[in-house]
């Protein structure tokens, strides 16, 4: 990669001929580049890791985003984005940054293509080789994508890669029609037979999914309802999961309530099988989705406690069907969370949460405290 950099930049250098070019050069070159991203550092400890099995010393994560918007032309962008690889540095020496994103961007009378190194739907930030053409209608924008090569993906927040075999197609419409909002994406994933993904066999990566919801808004209160699919898959069962809830702003704060449900085999619904579905239920170490003939309610409540103090409380808790005499591995998660913004792109914040199931003796605590500067 260092090699193809360096050899990318002489050759850009050559051909432009920036070597003699003045400040004024320089300056219309970079007119117009917009450049967005995110520092964050996070330091956590824990006790009671895996329910007992062996507790954590505090440990240190930063993540680094940086992405640029470059302007080609009145129709076309170029975009390039470098990201931490793996999300899991704790010092400078295993912060690894890698491009995970570069493509263009064609706009044109509500059309927009983009091709290239694009972001892959139905993934926990996946990316892929392909090419996605949407156009908005207003009441509806339709989308359709093809990618020829699936690279990374995220399994549980953890970036995970195939060989880049695979291929994957969708076609998705989503929009709103006062006070309804309405989204559902339909994909499919064609398995060469010779890629491998963490957590699944070599024959076991064709897939058809179907993600689809309803919301819709009176007065001060929000409802809505999620489903998701995975099916046609080779050594496994389908997969679905339904999640219904419900919201209210009340002005001092904010409440929510939420139940969601899987089938006996499971509701693992994403291309890479991670906990982002909008049908899941995550909180802290309950993941809904990796619990078969389970179900899981959720409440939130937040609010302000001036305009730069925040603080939020979740409860969350399992359902999960057992063989009769079998132990319960029903779960129930506290989740506390303090933010202060201290401005509006840099946050500090504390979470402590507490997990404790049905089948352990020990209660599993975690503490996190971070900072995250974007721009």
């Amino acid at each position: 990669m260092k090699k193809i950099a360096k050899m990318s930049l002489v050759a850009a250098m050559a051909i432009s001929g920036l070597t003699g070019a003045s400040a004024a050069d320089l300056t219309e070159a970079i007119k117009g580049v917009k450049v967005s991203g995110f520092i964050s550092y996070t330091t956590e400890k824990v006790k009671g890791d895996d329910f007992g099995k062996n507790d954590q010393e505090a440990n240190r994560d930063l993540d680094v985003r940086l992405q640029a918007v470059i302007p080609v032309n009145d129709m076309v962008t170029a975009t390039i984005r470098f990201d931490e690889n793996g999300d899991t540095a704790v010092n400078s020496e295993s912060l690894q940054m890698e491009i995970d994103r570069a493509f263009f961007t064609y706009k044109n009378s509500g059309y927009q293509a983009d091709f290239g190194l694009i972001g892959l739907p139905l993934t926990d930030g996946g990316q892929g080789d392909g090419i996605i053409v949407s156009k908005d209608f207003g009441v509806a924008k339709l989308s359709a994508g093809y990618f020829y090569s699936i690279g990374a993906t995220k399994v549980n927040g953890t970036k995970t890669a195939n060989n880049g075999s695979d291929e994957f197609a969708f076609v998705s419409v989503n929009g709103s029609v006062a006070p309804v909002s309405y989204y559902a994406t339909y994909g499919t994933r064609i398995d060469d037979k010779n890629s491998t993904d963490v957590g699944t066999s070599t024959t076991d990566n064709e897939a058809d999914m179907l993600h689809a919801g309803l919301s819709g808004s009176i007065e001060m209160v929000t409802l809505a309802v999620d489903y998701s699919k995975k099916s046609g898959m080779v050594n496994r069962e389908d997969q679905d999961q339904v999640k219904v809830s419900i919201g209210a702003d009340l002005g001092v704060v904010n409440v929510g309530l939420a139940y969601a449900a899987n089938d006996k085999k499971g509701g693992k619904t994403m291309l890479d099988e991670a906990d982002t579905a909008a049908s899941n239920i995550s909180v802290s170490s309950l993941e809904l989705d990796s619990l078969g003939d389970a179900s899981a309610i959720q409440f939130d409540i937040s609010g302000n406690i001036n305009e730069t103090n925040k603080l939020a409380f979740t409860y969350a808790a399992s359902d999960v069907e057992v063989a009769s005499g079998a132990a319960s591995t029903d779960q129930d998660v506290f989740k506390f969370t303090y933010t202060n913004m201290m401005s509006k792109n840099f946050s500090l914040f504390a979470n402590y949460e507490i997990n404790d199931k049905d089948d352990e003796t020990d209660k599993r605590t975690e503490l996190t405290l971070g900072a995250v500067y974007s721009f």
